[in-house]
């Protein structure tokens, strides 16, 4: 039987057996780039902060963005890596500057998003603005309104989440390919950050702007799905893996098929997130469970729930989702309608359908039999995140 038959999703206890030992061999992988990447990321910030202004506040604000970058599996670093490992037959080593770079756009874009969706942790940690926000509560006292320093945090947070950004571009500089490579580069890395501002653009505004899902659900299912595929598929998976590639030399062929076989992926990924935002709880998220809930967060899970809906359930929804000060009896509620709507199934199914199209595609020439088992370990790892 071959790797591709094996995968395919049929439910033989050999199949089952490949997928998971598919699923160590890209465990192991990660776990061993992610220490590469840490070790890279410690030396980078450090030859970084000797060249910098010696002021007490931007000091502190690189301190800041640097706790906050800690940690994390390294997955979108790792992911160039496989790119590039795919494009160069396993030859070159030259990724981590663009990992490393890529991991700090990673953090600051959450730094800003903590903001956008008023998130109080990330990664098990007070999100910057919030920390900031108390800390200057805490030295200023009764000096200072609550409001004010709420706004300080903010703005500190900003600014920091904008100084990891350019950061991130003098990473990259150091990757030790030719000038066309280099240009390459930068151009693929440009694009991939556009398109996440463009996908965070949407997501901000669908919530206030809401296309009708009783009048309009193909145009919802359509917006959420660019969502999708623009700020998760393109920024966690495909954006990573053709960067590797890029880095790597690749031809633009393989580019194109890694980005047709990391969008359907990077979709169910966001779609298992959705499910994970609402089934999961604070300790395996490194946020609260409440947060997606709280902010009435547009996803295709909440929208067929409520396409499927009765009128007793419409109002329920209505009433509990979106809530601000949603508590754990409200999540108990979403939950059961999601259930009884069969919008969990319903989520379910689109990630196993998703994750197929992107097995489908594995199989190729332009890949490596090695690499084509990491790929199959990456779909699911990917998808068998457990709530």
């Amino acid at each position: 039987m071959t790797d591709k038959a094996q995968e395919s999703g049929s439910v033989t206890g050999e199949a089952v057996s490949l997928a998971e030992e598919n699923k160590l061999l890209f465990v192991d992988f990660l776990k061993k780039t992610g220490k590469e990447i840490e070790e890279a990321t410690d030396k980078y910030f450090d030859d970084f902060s000797f060249g910098i202004v010696e002021n007490i506040f931007v000091r502190d604000a690189l301190e800041a963005l640097i706790r906050q970058n800690a940690g994390g599996k390294r997955i979108r670093g790792a992911l160039i890596k496989l790119g590039e490992q795919i494009a160069s037959h396993g030859e070159r080593r030259n990724y981590l500057p663009v990992a490393v770079g890529y991991e700090l756009f990673q953090t600051s874009v959450l730094i800003h998003d903590d903001i956008i969706d008023r998130s109080e942790t990330r990664r098990n940690k007070v999100t910057i603005h919030v920390d900031s926000a108390k800390a200057i509560k805490k030295s200023q006292g009764e000096t200072i309104s609550d409001e004010a320093a709420a706004h300080y945090g903010t703005s500190r947070a900003l600014c920091i989440g904008d100084y990891g950004f350019f950061i991130s571009y003098q990473f990259l500089a150091k990757c030790a390919v030719d000038s066309e490579v280099l240009m390459k580069v930068y151009q693929m890395y440009s694009r991939i950050l556009a398109m996440t501002c463009e996908g965070e653009i949407m997501d901000t505004m669908l919530p206030f702007e809401k296309i009708s899902v009783l009048d309009d659900y193909e145009g919802y299912q359509k917006m959420v799905s660019q969502i999708y595929e623009w700020k998760t598929a393109w920024y966690t998976l495909a954006g990573p893996m053709m960067l590797g590639a890029v880095c790597g030399g690749g031809k633009e062929a393989l580019v194109e098929l890694l980005q047709r076989i990391a969008v359907p992926l990077g979709i169910a990924f966001q779609i298992k997130d959705d499910l994970l935002g609402i089934y999961s709880s604070d300790e395996a998220l490194g946020k609260s469970v409440l947060s997606d809930m709280r902010e009435g967060k547009q996803t295709l899970l909440f929208g067929f729930a409520y396409k499927k809906a009765d009128e007793a359930q419409r109002e329920l929804l209505n009433r509990h989702y979106g809530k601000p000060d949603a508590d754990i009896q409200d999540l108990e509620v979403i939950r059961r309608l999601f259930e009884e709507t069969g919008a969990k199934q319903y989520a379910e199914d689109e990630i196993r359908r998703l994750s197929d199209c992107s097995r489908a595609l594995i199989d190729n020439d332009l890949i490596d039999k090695e690499y084509q088992r990491l790929l199959y370990g990456l779909v699911t790892y990917q998808t068998g995140r457990q709530f």
